[in-house]
């Protein structure tokens, strides 16, 4: 990323500070609950709409807050017992945010000030283990029963619906894992839901799929007209159009995108325009169908799912196209080191004390730039705080864009884009970045880093921190703080492509 002159805001317009609940400012601390927090302007709907959007914003919050305290356990417990790969270190978002439909949510408070809406809302984690072990045993049978009906129909001579069966099979085992495991942290390892006996090992379903599919490899337009098929089957010729859209097919649940991901979703996008009921938009917000995805890998094969809509599909992708493919395209570049990184933020991160501070690029997740663009960074805070954005770039190379930028009382409640000047450019790779907020300039949360500045062109300097995110972090942790005050920090992420 290319950093040019910094830019001044024009604030002049800023909506006056609101005074906050006091149960917005300090949440319960009840380990047996998992707890939310929205908020939302007043707008031409009034109050119900506002505190509608504001439970909506209550709902994100609790499956973002779940899905830290779920990876961060699921962290901890691998590495006790030395098992499972770096990547299956994160929880599933999809499986988080969908399962939140099953448990009882309950609203805890609402208020509604001049201009805002405050909503907070509640699960208990009991509650929350007892669904995930619910909805992991309901997909344990589900795969169970696909495998079956692959087997008949390959018995039979049906070899396609034989493959469609199989990747049915392996989804619901993928999907029945990522629920388990999120049950398992929940309930604290207690115990472990029964498992079929006729449940596959994935290595038979990899055979049998290795057995059915291509012989040779398939080019990327034969994969992408393979997954409009599926995408589009029950869409009819003469349906009224729609706008789609296509995000980049995310890498595992690491939030990463690689070359393969990337290029796909271009080629989807141009295979989807033939049908005449879709028309293609770059434009997420404008678009009534959002194409998601991502790719699982298995053994030497990769298990894409898609959703648009209501409708999932599961396409495998044999290891004789993979090898084609090649490994370097599949994977996001330098991923060891990537995930080391992602696991460094997430040992660290500290839970909120009293503070919600929210990041966000211009661009839906997975978020994803090309050289030249000019991403815009935004951030919200419930109250005046100082905040320190820490950006690691594709190379690894460490930045400090922002320290002890003040977010004011008259910003509060509402998105503040940061004055930053950036450009897209080379290297190519994912970027991610650590946001810290304090509401105390002094707070020993946030010393100061070991810097350097560099210089870049003929008028800009970039300070650059000298040592890790280890290290910078561990001198933030564990220290005594004498007087009020409250602290926060998130990390996030994107890919950068050439153009």
């Amino acid at each position: 990323m290319c950093l040019s002159t910094l830019f001044c805001l024009n604030l002049a317009d800023s909506a006056s500070a609101q005074s906050l609940p006091s149960w917005y400012i300090a949440p319960p601390e009840d380990p047996a609950l998992v707890t939310g927090r929205g908020m939302a302007e007043l707008g031409r709907g009034g109050e119900a709409a506002a505190l509608e959007q504001a439970k909506r914003e209550a709902m994100r919050d609790m499956a973002q807050s779940l899905l830290s305290r779920v990876t961060s356990e699921i962290i901890d417990h691998q590495e006790e017992q030395d098992t499972g790969g770096v990547a299956s270190q994160y929880a599933s978002r999809t499986v988080v945010e969908s399962a939140l439909e099953l448990v009882n949510v309950r609203t805890l408070h609402e208020a509604v000030t001049k201009d805002m809406a405050f909503v907070a809302v509640a699960a208990e984690r009991d509650g929350m283990a007892r669904a995930y072990r619910e909805r992991t045993t309901r997909q344990f049978d589900t795969a169970a029963a696909a495998f079956v009906r692959a087997g008949a129909l390959e018995a039979e001579k049906n070899a396609r619906d034989a493959l469609s069966a199989y990747e049915s099979s392996l989804a619901s085992l993928r999907d029945a894992h990522s629920s388990l495991q999120v049950y398992l942290a929940l309930s604290r390892w207690a115990d472990q839901p029964p498992v079929p006996s006729t449940l596959p090992d994935p290595a038979d379903i990899h055979v049998r799929l290795k057995r059915l599919s291509a012989s040779t490899p398939r080019t990327l337009q034969e994969v992408a007209a393979a997954l409009t098929t599926s995408l589009t089957a029950s869409l009819p010729p003469d349906a009224r159009p729609q706008s789609w859209t296509v995000l980049p097919i995310e890498f595992e649940h690491t939030g990463f995108v690689s070359d393969f991901g990337h290029q796909l979703a271009s080629v989807l996008s141009a295979t989807l325009t033939s049908h005449p009921a879709i028309r293609m938009t770059d434009n997420p917000a404008s678009a009534a169908v959002i194409v998601r995805g991502r790719m699982l890998r298995e053994g030497e094969s990769v298990l894409l799912i898609l959703s648009a809509g209501s409708r999932t599909i599961q396409h495998y992708i044999e290891p004789v196209t993979c090898a084609a493919i090649g490994k370097a395209r599949i994977e996001p570049p330098d991923l060891d080191r990537l995930l080391a990184d992602k696991l460094a933020l997430h040992k660290a991160m500290q839970a909120p004390s009293g503070l919600r501070v929210e990041l966000r690029a211009d661009r839906d997740e997975p978020v994803t730039y090309r050289f030249g663009d000019k991403p815009k960074l935004a951030v919200r805070a419930d109250r005046a705080c100082f905040i320190r954005l820490v950006y690691v770039t594709a190379d690894g190379q460490r930045l400090l864009l922002k320290d002890r930028y003040a977010i004011g009382e008259h910003q509060a409640n509402q998105w503040v884009t940061l004055p930053l000047d950036m450009e897209v450019c080379e290297p190519s790779g994912v970027e991610q970045m650590l946001l810290q907020a304090v509401t105390q300039e002094d707070d020993a949360r946030l010393p100061p880093l070991k810097v350097r500045n560099e210089q870049v062109g003929d008028s800009y300097v970039i300070p650059v921190i000298e040592e890790t995110l280890d290290e910078a972090m561990t001198r933030t942790r564990g220290m005594m703080i004498k007087k009020q005050s409250h602290f926060a920090e998130i990390a996030s992420q994107w890919t950068i492509f050439a153009k």
